[in-house]
Formats: C-alpha cells, structure tokens, sequence
C-alpha cells in the first residue's frame, strides 16, 4: 500500500509539474479514457468475441484434467483403508502427483499461450488507437495525451473536463474501416472450431 501511495504521490509531482510547466510555456495537454476508446476501436469486437471462444476451450481442458485428477483423489481415499502399508500407499500416491504435476505444467502451457494470444490479438487494436491518437495530437497541437483508464492507477486528482478529448478520438475511431482479428495464433495453439 506504501509503494502504491509513494508511486501516486510521484505521478502527481511528476503531473504538477508538467502542467506548471506547460501552462508557462502555452503547452496544450489532454487526456482521454482509454476504456471508452477501445471497444470502439475496428476490431475490436471480434477480436475479443474469438479471445473469450479460445479461452472457453482452454477453460474446458483444464476442467478436464482437474475432474480427472478430483477422480484419482477420491479413488486413492476409497481404497485407503485396505491400502495395508506405507509403501502401498505411496505406490498409489505417486500416479496422482505425477498427473497433478503434469496437469500443472499443462495449466502454465495453456497460460502462456493465452498471454501469446490476447497479445496477438490486441496488438493491431492497440497500434491502430496508438496512431489515431498520435494523429489527432499532431494536427491539433497538444504536446501531451495522457491516459486515464480504470484499470491503472489514478495519475490525475482532478482534471478540467475541458482536457478530454475522447469523444473526438470516438469520432476518429468510428469513422475507420473494420478489422479482422489475426486468423492465426501462437504455435501449438487448439483453436475451437467456429460457427
């Protein structure tokens, strides 16, 4: 929480001062909401309606392999009370913590791969917002777009609402052609089939 406290309080120095610097220099700044640009952003939809497709399936096998091993458990602890040893018992345990293992190698598989492919998917969604609003700060003169979005940490207190400046980036963002989302994934990847 200190971090958190100590990261804010720096941005907001770091913020004051630009302003402070800015405003004697005749700097113009602004700032959009990055949540209500990208849904708007071509692409965007479709890239996100085949992320959450792909991540059911990878949902799914995961289920799989945690039923299975939820199966093994409850099969070992039926037949615990014949087991007539420690060796016996350990001879029973040992294919369940080799499936537990291999199912936890199979789960951080399955992570990087979505992490691979949001990323795939979200770069050209990011780099087209990234140009529009490189665009629109270039023919419009503002030195400074600074982002606020609620998934990241509040950089600004307070801000003058004439600064916001995304419903003219929703107008540029509307006005471009829809996209496709990348057809293809990271290697090894299992797509679902589609509809």
């Amino acid at each position: 929480m200190r971090v958190m406290l100590r990261a804010a309080a720096t941005g907001l120095a770091c913020i004051a001062v630009v302003g402070t610097a800015a405003r004697a220099q005749g700097v113009k700044l602004a700032y959009v909401n990055v949540d209500a640009l990208l849904p708007n952003v071509p692409g965007y939809a479709a890239a996100e309606s085949l992320y959450t497709k792909e991540a059911a399936s990878w949902d799914s096998q995961i289920k799989a392999k945690a039923d299975s091993l939820q199966q093994m458990q409850d099969s070992y602890n039926k037949a615990l009370p014949t087991m007539a040893n420690d060796s016996v018992r350990s001879a029973r345990q040992k294919p369940i913590q080799d499936y537990y293992n291999a199912a936890q190698a199979f789960k951080t598989k399955l992570d990087q791969t979505a992490q691979q492919r949001q990323i795939a998917l979200m770069s050209p969604i990011q780099e087209t917002l990234q140009k529009v609003l490189d665009d629109f700060r270039m023919e419009n003169g503002y030195a400074f777009i600074f982002r606020v979005s609620s998934d990241a940490p509040a950089v600004f207190v307070s801000a003058d609402k004439n600064l916001d400046v995304t419903d003219k980036i929703l107008i540029r963002l509307k006005a471009l052609p829809a996209k496709a989302p990348p057809a293809t994934g990271p290697a090894g990847l299992k797509r679902p089939p589609t509809k």
